[in-house]
C-alpha cells in the first residue's frame, strides 16, 4: 500500500475512504528519519480510536507505527509520553522516532511494541490463557502508574509542569461541562441516560474521596491499546501503545476503563487476575471505585458517539450498552 497523494487533512481521510497516508505526511517522516523510511504502510483497521494508524518497516529500526490524530492535543500528549515515559523506566511504552504537524495533519511514528494488539487475539485464548494475560496487563499497568505516581492532580498542559486541581474538584468540573453540554443536545435516549448517569456522580461525590496519589493514566485503557508478542502459540503482554488521552489522575481511571472492555466486563475471575497482577486487594472500596469510574468510561463512550457519529467505529451496538448501563445504575 502506498502513499498517495492527499495534501489536505479533508473529510474523506477522517471517514476512511481515503485509506492511505497522506502524501504530506508520507514526505515529512521521510524528511525526519532520512532515506530508509517506509515506502509502503498498511493501515491497521478494527482499531476503536478516532485516529488512524498505520504500520511500516524503518530500514534499521524495524517495526514503526505512523499514528495520523484527529486533533492537536491527542497528538502532543501521545508524543510527550512517548518521549519521557521510556526515560523514566516505563519499559511498555514504544519509543518516540519523529512527530509533527504537516498541513493540519497531526503525527506521530514510534517504534512498535509487539507484533499484535491484545484485543485481536483475545477471542481466540481459553480462560486460563485471559487469567494469565489479564495478570500480565496488571503488572504493566501497575509499572506505568508506580513511576509517575505524584501528588499532583490534573490536566497534563505541557509536560507535568502545569498546575494542578485535586481529584474531586477536576471531577466536578468535568461534570459540570459534561452536564452543559450534554442539555445542549437534541433530547434523545441516549443522551438522557448520560445526563441520568451525571446526576449520579455528582450524588456520589460527596461521599467519594479517594486517597490514591495521583499518577499518569491513560484514560484510555482497554485490550485494544495494549500489544502482544507471541512465540510458540504464547502471547505475553509487550506494552501500552495510546496517550492521545493521558492526565494525571488516581490510578482507577486506568481500571475503570478497563472495567468496560466487553471482554472484561462482568467477569470476576478476569478481574481478580488483574487485581493480583496490579497488587491491590478488591476490596468493599475498591469495588465502590470500580462503579464510578466504570460510569466514568461509559460516559466517556457516550460522548465520542454523539460527538463523531458519522465517523465513530464504536457504532450502534456501543450506544445500547451505554444506554442498558446508565439506565440500570439509576
Amino acid at each position: 500500500m502506498s502513499p498517495t497523494a492527499d495534501p489536505s487533512p479533508d473529510a474523506a481521510f477522517w471517514r476512511g475512504s481515503a485509506s492511505l497516508v497522506p502524501d504530506a505526511v508520507a514526505a515529512a517522516v521521510k524528511a525526519e528519519v532520512g532515506p530508509g523510511a517506509p515506502v509502503d504502510w498498511t493501515e491497521r483497521r478494527g482499531s476503536r480510536s478516532f485516529n488512524r494508524i498505520f504500520l511500516g518497516e524503518l530500514e534499521g529500526r524495524g517495526a514503526v507505527v505512523l499514528k495520523v490524530y484527529g486533533y492537536r492535543e491527542g497528538a502532543r500528549r501521545q508524543a510527550w509520553c512517548m518521549e519521557t515515559l521510556p526515560e523514566r523506566g516505563v519499559s511498555s511504552v514504544p519509543v518516540l522516532l519523529a512527530s509533527g504537524e504537516t498541513l493540519g495533519f497531526h503525527w506521530t511514528l514510534g517504534q512498535r511494541r509487539g507484533d499484535a494488539n491484545l484485543a485481536d487475539i483475545w477471542e481466540g485464548q481459553s480462560a486460563s490463557e485471559r487469567g494469565r494475560l489479564m495478570r500480565e496487563i496488571g503488572v504493566v499497568v501497575r509499572q506505568l502508574h508506580d513511576l509517575t505516581a505524584s501528588s499532583r492532580h490534573g490536566e497534563m498542559e505541557e509536560g507535568d509542569s502545569n498546575s494542578y486541581l485535586t481529584w474531586s474538584a477536576l471531577l466536578t468540573r468535568k461534570l459540570e461541562r459534561s452536564r452543559a453540554w450534554y442539555l445542549g443536545l437534541p433530547a434523545s435516549a441516549l443522551r438522557d441516560a448520560a445526563l441520568i448517569g451525571v446526576a449520579d456522580l455528582f450524588s456520589e461525590l460527596r461521599h467519594f474521596h479517594p486517597r490514591s496519589a495521583a499518577m499518569l493514566v491513560t484514560r484510555d485503557l482497554h485490550l485494544d491499546n495494549l500489544t502482544v508478542t507471541t512465540t510458540h502459540g504464547l502471547a505475553e503482554v509487550e506494552g501500552i501503545v495510546d496517550f492521545d488521552y493521558a492526565g494525571y489522575a488516581p490510578g482507577e481511571v486506568d481500571l475503570g476503563h478497563l472495567l468496560w472492555f466487553e471482554g472484561v466486563d462482568g467477569d470476576d475471575a478476569l478481574l481478580s487476575a488483574f487485581y493480583d497482577g496490579y497488587g491491590l486487594a478488591r476490596t468493599m472500596d475498591v469495588r465502590r471505585r470500580e462503579v464510578v469510574y466504570r460510569t466514568l468510561a461509559a460516559l466517556v463512550q457516550v460522548a465520542r458517539l454523539l460527538r463523531f457519529s458519522e465517523a465513530a467505529p464504536i457504532g450502534e451496538h456501543e450506544a445500547e450498552r451505554c444506554l442498558r448501563y446508565l439506565v440500570a445504575m439509576h
